[in-house]
């Protein structure tokens, strides 16, 4: 079946609901309608198609990222397939400019990494750890969970 891996839920007030797998920082995802986010960025077919792809195999991976305005940080191109097949999303809800770029680096580092996301000592490695140092407030209601 298609789209089998796709968490969706009917909830009152935001219709079906689609839930990201990996949810990090549960204290910072807020469910959105699809409506009320804005687009910020563009999207191409072909990378729309990867993403696509990767939705009917695994399901949505990561929470996209809006900001304190609703725009949309990270996440067009899954946007772009999910909003025909639902009617909202968690996101995760970026406060700062640091945010964003932590949320949106953190979500292209799960989709590399997985299903081989361990642990999260990825955060603090590569890459990944200069925009982690900048967002360490982040860590503070965090609990350890196994995955």
């Amino acid at each position: 079946m298609i789209l089998d891996k796709l968490v969706r839920q009917n909830i009152p007030g935001y219709g079906k609901l689609i839930y990201p797998l990996y949810q990090l920082f549960k204290e910072r995802l807020k469910p959105i309608k699809f409506e009320h986010v804005v687009i910020v960025h563009g999207t191409t077919l072909e990378f729309r198609n990867t993403i696509k792809e990767s939705i009917n195999k695994e399901g949505l991976l990561c929470p996209m990222v809006v900001n304190k305005r609703g725009e949309l940080m990270n996440g067009n191109h899954r946007f772009k397939v999910l909003q025909t097949l639902g009617d909202a999303s968690l996101f995760y809800h970026a406060d700062t400019r640091e945010e964003e770029n932590f949320f949106s680096r953190l979500n292209v580092e799960i989709w590399k990494l997985h299903p081989n996301v361990m642990d999260h000592s990825f955060m603090f490695e590569g890459k990944m750890k200069p925009y982690t140092e900048k967002c360490m407030h982040l860590f503070q209601n965090v609990k350890r969970v196994r995955m």
